[in-house]
């Protein structure tokens, strides 16, 4: 565990996990086997491939390339992404997400702030998001799509139901059980 900041010009390559109270500034990619847990924020001028979650406290995720997770993903920040966004796991953000490709999810997003997409966005579970949702690609969503704010798609829409201004915080934990700890803690703030 690190209490101050790490700033790499290379890579990083870690077969356990990372633990930062501080921020990291990575000028490479960043491979990890284990989780990453950072209090600040995250910004990657190249890509992230993680075996187990990446969970930024306070801070953002900030990353030129790709992020590639088996894990989930628990930002209280915002997540600025310029490639694509794969995760086995689950998202949940307080913040907004900006993703200039894709972004593929095999669990659930939950998203207090706005998510923006340029690519397609392909879920198996839920999108939950408190914000609007702006996607120049496709959205295909295997549950439901449950949106408080606009939905501005220039693509086709796929899900099983799409709400506008139903959402709740009682509905989110509802729809996000396992991430009840993270998430719900992050909308009633």
């Amino acid at each position: 565990a690190v209490k101050g900041e790490i700033a790499v010009i290379g890579e990083i390559a870690v077969k356990g996990e990372i633990a930062v109270k501080g921020e990291i500034a990575v000028k490479g990619e960043i491979a990890v086997k284990g989780e990453i847990a950072v209090k600040g924020e995250i910004a990657v001028k190249g890509d992230i491939a993680v075996k187990g979650d990446i969970i930024a406290v306070k801070g953002e995720i900030a990353v030129k390339g790709e992020i590639a997770v088996k894990g989930d993903i628990a930002v209280k920040g915002e997540i600025a992404v310029k490639g694509e966004i794969a995760v086995k796991g689950d998202i949940a953000v307080k913040g907004e997400i900006a993703v200039k490709g894709d972004i593929a999810v095999k669990g659930e997003i939950a998203v207090k702030g706005d998510i923006a997409v340029k690519g397609d966005i392909a879920v198996k579970g839920e999108i939950a998001v408190k914000g609007d949702i702006a996607v120049k690609g496709d959205i295909a969503v295997k549950g439901e799509i449950a949106v408080k704010g606009e939905i501005a798609v220039i693509g086709e829409i796929a899900a099983h139901a799409v709400t506008e201004d139903l959402i709740c915080k009682d509905r989110m934990c509802a729809i996000f059980p396992y991430l009840c700890w993270s998430l719900c803690l992050m909308l009633r703030s």
